[in-house]
């Protein structure tokens, strides 16, 4: 690098005089890359306690083996048949382990007081973590592509196969990857007024429900 040699009282700089005054020849460090897609992350479960809505939550699974950072990650929440996007989680700055959850709160407080353990991720109310059990979910990876959903944007889940109103919906362990389109056949469900091939019955926290563990 060649360049002049500035002085500003006791201030010294050295200011080149075009690019042609740099000259590299070594090899260049290696992009660094913090932001990647999988279709190995989903929604694995989704509650909506009859007894406490304050404890509710949403739960992540990555089903790889070796860990994903979830910069430029989202999840969305489209409440009730809301066809624009309501409210919105940035996951950017967390990392699911290989074969791990990462669990959502909106209520960290209310959380760790009846799950005993503290929520990876704490939240705001009416947040995609706070659904009331009718409203639908997206997970969008750092391109802006939909990677995963819960239920049918533009349409109120209240008496579908996609209300988990009371209850919860957790993903069938034999689910792998990432589905962009909401199949039913992937979730068991239980709520208080749910379609045709859901289970009516309500759930009670914290027996009822599984955050962390995938089963």
């Amino acid at each position: 690098m060649k360049g002049i040699l500035l002085r500003e009282k006791d201030n010294f700089r050295l200011a080149i005089r075009s690019i042609n005054d740099i000259d590299f020849t070594e090899e260049r460090c290696a992009e660094i890359i913090t932001e990647f897609t999988s279709n190995q992350i989903f929604i694995s479960e989704l509650a909506d306690p009859n007894n406490n809505s304050k404890a509710r939550f949403v739960e992540l699974y990555n089903s790889a083996s070796e860990p994903l950072l979830l910069n430029g990650w989202k999840l969305l929440r489209y409440t009730n048949d809301n066809i624009e996007v309501s409210s919105t989680i940035d996951l950017s700055g967390f990392t699911i382990e290989g074969e791990s959850t990462l669990i959502i709160s909106p209520n960290a407080m209310e959380f760790e007081k009846v799950y005993g353990f503290q929520p990876d991720m704490a939240v705001g109310v009416n947040s995609p973590a706070d659904s009331n059990g009718d409203d639908n979910l997206q997970l969008v990876d750092p391109l802006g592509t939909v990677i995963d959903v819960f239920g049918v944007v533009g349409e109120d889940g209240s008496n579908t196969n996609h209300e988990f109103e009371d209850g919860r919906a957790v993903r069938n362990v034999k689910v792998k990857e990432a589905n962009p389109i909401y199949t039913f056949d992937e979730w068991r469900i239980f709520n208080d007024t749910g379609g045709q091939g859901t289970t009516k019955e309500t759930k009670n926290a914290p027996e009822d429900f599984t955050p962390g563990i995938r089963n």
